[in-house]
């Protein structure tokens, strides 16, 4: 059997390159673009926000278009708890955008966000202690100092942090890519492959 080359993979060296290029983004501070409203990355204080109120984007289900508006709105560099003239303006202009468009972007931005987020069950999985708290504390020996700094930091950092601090810590951890799914695609396409040309050849001999 020839040995298998990933670099025959179809669309793999794109994948990992836009993997890459999320990544690096993320400590240039730039805004993402929801159908030409930009939303800035989001925080894990965000992430409390929009799950605590249970906003249906979070939970990959579809949002009331009130949901969708809220949503960008505290994503938005122009958000301000008490900025009422300042929401009033920014809902009157997302109006104007393609609902369905605008939620699948809003997926595709929450998508990239959790890009290296711990694989399982993750932070959820540990009754003890909220999230947040065990985030804090995964990426601080001081909790108490770094906590406002963590909580205010972008995810997209924070979960690559916590990558490297685990791969320090211990050195036969597995790291895992979204683009590892085409490798395995690859694979079984191949045995898979294989195992069929094995039969016909059996069948020709027979």
């Amino acid at each position: 059997m020839p040995l298998l080359k990933f670099s025959d993979i179809p669309g793999l060296s794109q994948a990992i390159k836009r993997e890459n290029d999320i990544r690096d983004a993320s400590f240039l501070d730039l805004n993402a673009d929801i159908c030409g409203v930009a939303i800035r990355q989001m925080t894990p204080r965000d992430w409390l926000i929009l799950e605590g109120i249970g906003n249906p984007l979070m939970f990959g289900r579809m949002p009331t278009p009130i949901e969708l508006a809220h949503f960008l709105w505290l994503l938005s560099p122009e958000y301000r708890d008490d900025a009422p003239i300042r929401r009033y303006l920014f809902g009157r202009r997302i109006r104007k955008i393609n609902y369905l468009d605008a939620v699948k972007a809003c997926w595709k931005y929450l998508e990239d966000t959790f890009q290296d987020s711990p694989s399982g069950s993750g932070m959820h999985s540990t009754p003890y202690a909220g999230w947040c708290a065990h985030l804090v504390c995964s990426l601080s020996d001081n909790p108490v100092e770094a906590e406002q700094l963590i909580l205010n930091t972008p995810l997209k950092r924070l979960f690559q942090y916590l990558k490297v601090r685990r791969k320090k810590n211990d050195r036969e951890s597995t790291m895992h890519n979204p683009s590892d799914k085409l490798k395995g695609d690859y694979i079984r396409m191949v045995n898979a492959r294989n195992d069929l040309l094995k039969v016909l050849r059996k069948r020709m001999q027979n």
